[in-house]
C-alpha cells in the first residue's frame, strides 16, 4: 500500500497501448459523427418537406392574387 501523499506504482504506458486506446476513442468519434450525420440528414429532409408546402402554398396565393387583380 502507497504511503500517504506518494502515489502507486503505475507501469508506463507502451506506445502500442496507448495507440490502442487512441484507436479506440477514434473509431468512438466517429460513431458519434455517423449519428450526428443521420440527424442532419433527416433534418433536411424535414426542411425539404417544409420548404415545398410552402412554395406549393405561396404558389396558390399568388394564384388568387392575381385572379382577383383581373376582376
Amino acid at each position: 500500500m502507497p504511503q500517504p501523499g506518494t502515489q502507486p506504482d503505475i507501469e508506463p504506458e507502451t506506445p502500442s497501448e496507448r495507440l490502442r486506446r487512441a484507436l479506440l476513442k477514434l473509431e468512438a468519434a466517429q460513431a458519434e459523427q455517423r449519428a450526428a450525420l443521420v440527424v442532419w440528414k433527416d433534418a433536411l429532409a424535414s426542411l425539404r418537406t417544409s420548404v415545398s408546402g410552402l412554395h406549393a402554398n405561396l404558389s396558390v396565393y399568388q394564384a388568387r392574387l392575381s385572379q382577383i387583380r383581373q376582376s
